[in-house]
């Protein structure tokens, strides 16, 4: 694609102007490629080498995959896994160990790793290793978005000649977050981090248009309307009731926390409590009721009939859930008209719930979360990917599934729970909204009516 061209000779112009910078193009228009082939053309005409790229767990094999298809002359090292697999790869694959003093030493081109390696023991002995890196890439840059995160600090000790970063959403929270990548990135031109934040404290007109000039040079952005002509998306917020179960135990809920809510409502009226115990009493009401709204089995296992057949039991399972109940007629109507559906879910016992509906349904399904094996990751994406594939949904949680992962052939997403951050649901809706998409997506987001989702 022309943009897509356009991005590489900005990467490469950065480069040969030593200029860090970051690819912040809107998710689903292929940075994975762009700095894929940067890298190539870099190390092709500079030879310059290795490159570090970190990536998260659920895309390492799609990254690999991309450097043999768009820049299949370099030897590219997935280095990853389980402590047996990454020691034979450090035996082996990593260096040449009569190597001279001060080079790299190293057998490859590109190290390809996650975040959790890079930050795990071998950190020492493969990442600091190199006197050098010619260039370090971070996917999902936002996770840098804390300058006190153990990343954050890691990657800092090591000595890198340029950085690129990639997220699609370079301002998640608030500006501060912005700042910290940017003194990851440039530590000598974004270097008081307190003063900046205390300056941009309120934007006027005049420091929003001053901020943007300063950026400029480090970004480049472009979003799917300008540069795709993408078929339509629908986003359709479903309101649910409660099921009775549901809001005997959603009332419980409040009704044994009541002595709790008053002091904190009198502490909101000038009474004096502790800032962080307010906070901490607070979020553990919210999320025992944010667990009661997606089934109130999840708030307590006692809350479950025991000793019913399976039919019986598969009806109390929907019968006590406004979202199950939702999805036995939804899901059915979508499987008729042809549609494959992605459901996402910011909690891992909630599709634990999901999952048992669905085989009680009889439906097939694939599940990806946070415990998935990483072997099983890429092969079950290409499943529910592959032509006439029998997968009617996908199971995913919405940080593990939510970023850096091509499900184009879905055309339908479910919000199960939305997120409190609605980034984070912008992230899920691009894993079908995105390149190669032929269809209308259409995205449906449950909330419980009269709730604390609601609110």
């Amino acid at each position: 694609m022309p943009f897509q061209v356009d991005g590489v000779n900005w990467l490469c112009n950065n480069w040969w102007n030593l200029q860090h910078c970051i690819l912040a193009d809107e998710m689903g228009l292929g940075k994975t490629v762009q700095v894929v082939t940067f890298i190539g053309v870099i190390m092709k005409l500079r030879k310059a080498w290795p490159a570090l790229v970190i990536v998260p767990n659920s895309t390492i094999t799609n990254w690999v995959r991309e450097f043999e298809r768009w820049a299949p002359n370099l030897r590219v090292c997935p280095f990853y896994g389980e402590a047996r697999a990454r020691e034979i790869i450090k035996q082996y694959e990593l260096y040449h160990w009569d190597s001279i003093r001060g080079t790299t030493g190293a057998k490859y081109h590109v190290l390809v790793t996650t975040y959790e390696t890079v930050t795990g023991k071998d950190f020492g002995a493969v990442f600091k290793r190199s006197p050098r890196w010619e260039m370090l890439v971070v996917d999902e840059g936002q996770r840098l978005k804390s300058d006190s995160s153990l990343i954050f600090k890691k990657l800092n000790e090591l000595n890198t000649i340029h950085r690129v970063i990639l997220t699609g959403t370079p301002l998640n929270n608030n500006i501060r977050e912005l700042f910290n990548l940017m003194n990851f990135l440039d530590p000598n031109e974004w270097n008081d981090l307190e003063n900046l934040a205390k300056e941009h404290e309120e934007l006027t007109e005049e420091s929003v248009k001053e901020l943007h000039n300063r950026l400029r040079p480090y970004f480049l952005r472009r979003v799917k309307s300008e540069v795709l002509q993408l078929p339509p998306k629908n986003e359709v917020i479903v309101p649910v009731s409660m099921a009775p179960l549901q809001r005997e135990v959603y009332k419980s809920i409040l009704s044994q926390n009541i002595d709790l809510l008053r002091t904190l409502s009198a502490a909101s009226s000038g009474a004096k409590v502790n800032a962080s115990m307010k906070k901490t009493n607070l979020n553990n009401i919210l999320m025992q009721l944010r667990k009661c709204l997606q089934h109130p089995y999840l708030v307590s296992s006692e809350i479950e009939p025991k000793g019913l057949a399976p039919v019986q039991a598969h009806e109390k399972l929907i019968d006590a859930s406004a979202k199950l109940r939702i999805l036995r007629v939804l899901l059915p109507k979508l499987k008729a008209r042809g549609h494959r559906v992605l459901l996402f879910s910011q909690f891992v016992i909630a599709l634990d719930i999901v999952e048992d509906f669905l085989i009680g349904e009889g439906a097939k399904y694939l599940r990806l979360d946070g415990n998935t094996k990483q072997a099983d990751r890429q092969k079950d994406m290409d499943e529910f990917n592959k032509p006439n594939s029998d997968v009617f949904i996908y199971l995913l949680t919405t940080r593990a599934g939510g970023v850096g992962i091509n499900l184009w052939s879905a055309d339908t997403v479910i919000i199960f729970d939305p997120d409190f951050n609605p980034h984070q649901d912008l992230q899920a809706i691009a894993r079908a909204h995105r390149y190669g998409q032929k269809k209308t997506c259409l995205v449906f987001k449950l909330m419980v009516k009269e709730s604390a989702e609601g609110k």
